[in-house]
């Protein structure tokens, strides 16, 4: 599914960062998260993998087609990837209605102009979102869920390898956050997409952790039978709490 060995340097001073990892997860793990505290480089290891960053050095493949390294001279471009990224803020573009930011990925267009093959792929993918009648609409006159709705069918339409959410269920309320969780399991297991997860809530850890890798300060261990360790916890909290201490015993020193 992904192997990434990466290192990278940001900042300065005080505020220096490095983040250095080594991670392989097979390819029979579809679902991975990402899981540990804010800054600990989750965000920027999933950029690396997009292209939107480049490591320092390294090497990123996503089942078997390299996509960077440093000791080949590789790095694909983000649009050569075929990586579906949906940020954090969901990056919608606010000029566009939700028909031309679903075809975007397609098409590269910003007028009324799409193609009719696209258009109707990009209704197809609103339908299974259920948000078709929202077509006409642009990102300011809709809701967060229906945001984040817009922005899976986004990603989905780049005929992904792979699909990369950042944190994609924090600006949801509980009860749609749920919803949402079981929508896109129920997404990912009809394409058979494999998929890698930032969160930091125990419950999409429990929900999508077919792999989950813990990050912190820069440096990430991956624990691929967490449904097996989980069972023998009362919550997903406790286990993670277990699972952190012993990936990082010097972390609480």
């Amino acid at each position: 599914m992904l192997k990434a060995v990466i290192r990278k340097t940001c900042g300065g001073g005080g505020s220096r960062f490095t983040l250095d990892i080594a991670l392989e997860l097979p390819a029979a793990i579809r679902r991975a998260v990402f899981f540990g505290p804010s800054g600990s480089g989750k965000t920027l290891t999933m950029q690396c993998v997009a292209g939107l960053a480049m490591p320092d050095k390294g090497e990123i493949s996503v089942e078997d087609r390299v996509f960077y390294s440093s000791r080949q001279k590789i790095c694909l471009k983000p649009q050569v990837r075929s990586v579906g990224y949906m940020a954090q803020d969901y990056a919608l573009f606010p000029h566009l209605t939700v028909l031309q930011n679903v075809a975007y990925p397609r098409t590269g267009l910003f007028c009324a102009h799409i193609p009719a093959s696209e258009k109707k792929r990009a209704r197809e993918l609103l339908a299974n979102f259920g948000i078709l009648d929202l077509q006409r609409r642009k990102p300011g006159a809709i809701s967060g869920g229906q945001k984040q709705r817009t922005a899976l069918a986004r990603a989905a339409n780049s005929s992904p390898r792979i699909l990369l959410l950042d944190e994609p269920f924090s600006a949801l309320d509980p009860l749609l956050r749920e919803r949402m969780r079981r929508e896109i399991l129920a997404f990912l297991n009809e394409l058979n997409l494999p998929a890698i997860i930032i969160t930091h809530d125990p419950d999409d850890v429990d929900a999508f952790a077919g792999a989950l890798v813990l990050f912190n300060q820069g440096r990430a261990v991956v624990s691929r039978d967490y449904q097996e360790i989980r069972e023998g916890y009362p919550s997903a909290a406790a286990c993670l709490r277990d699972l952190e201490a012993e990936a990082f015993p010097d972390a609480a020193e």
